[in-house]
């Protein structure tokens, strides 16, 4: 239900807050249309691909691929990791550099469980009764029927659809972006994690969660690299030619 809330609530603010916003004020070019293409074309193609796998090699999906500490979930960590040593490499960092780090390292250590199935040790009551993977995480935890995950992903969706707008709308909100070097984020990471939760919703197959917590972790490094990093990517990085979003006066 969690999850049907946040798309409903993701479409609605993306149709009215974005569309006039699209129209008016933002810079279409071949680099920008590019980099959506491929940036919507990731997640499509990596939940039909699981997809396909797990109808058509089912021991390899469920034993390999898509399990906890499978495949999958092994780049969401690696993806997160990425993403905190390039913050790590930005020199003059400000405040959400930090937090982005922070934020990196916690999320991968969530994916892990925080070593908990490579240590062994065991999980306490409470975990048990209230995460859903019996393990020691926070993003599985449910309480009354909510996902703390919920919780984590909901300021950053809202951050993608209304950041841009209130940036330039809001001058005091502007300044503490200016104060805490937050980005003005570009409308279509907006549409790629709107993309993602509806495909999480719509096409349900064994484990399918994790193939939506790697497609959000590919565009977090997308983000890092694009918008926090972007002398200090490499050459190679899909999104090289991209410029960081500039607020505008």
């Amino acid at each position: 239900m969690t999850v049907e809330i946040l798309l409903m609530l993701s479409i609605f603010f993306f149709t009215k807050t974005v569309s006039k916003r699209l129209k008016e004020s933002l810079h279409i070019n071949k680099v920008s249309i590019t980099n959506t293409i491929i940036m919507v074309l990731i997640p499509v193609g990596l939940y039909l691909f699981c997809g396909s796998v797990n109808s058509n090699y089912p021991h390899f999906s469920r034993n390999i691929l898509l399990p906890e500490d499978g495949i999958i979930e092994s780049i969401t960590f690696a993806m997160y990791l990425w993403a905190a040593l390039t913050i790590m490499l930005v020199k003059n960092k400000k405040a959400f550099e930090y937090a982005m780090i922070c934020l990196c390292v916690f999320i991968a250590g969530e994916e892990i469980s925080w070593g908990q199935r490579i240590i062994g040790f065991e999980t306490s009551n409470w975990w048990l009764a209230h995460n859903t993977q019996g393990e020691t995480n926070f993003h599985n935890v449910n309480i009354g029927g909510i996902f703390v995950w919920g919780f984590i992903i909901l300021p950053g969706l809202l951050y993608l659809l209304l950041g841009s707008f209130a940036i330039q709308k809001f001058k005091a909100v502007k300044q503490l972006t200016e104060y805490f070097g937050i980005p003005s984020p570009k409308y279509y990471y907006a549409l790629v994690l709107v993309v993602i939760l509806a495909l999480n919703v719509t096409i349900e197959y064994y484990n399918h969660n994790e193939v939506s917590e790697a497609a959000i972790s590919i565009l977090v490094v997308w983000f890092v690299n694009i918008e926090l990093a972007p002398n200090s990517r490499p050459r190679y990085f899909f999104g090289a030619n991209e410029k960081p979003t500039v607020t505008l006066t």
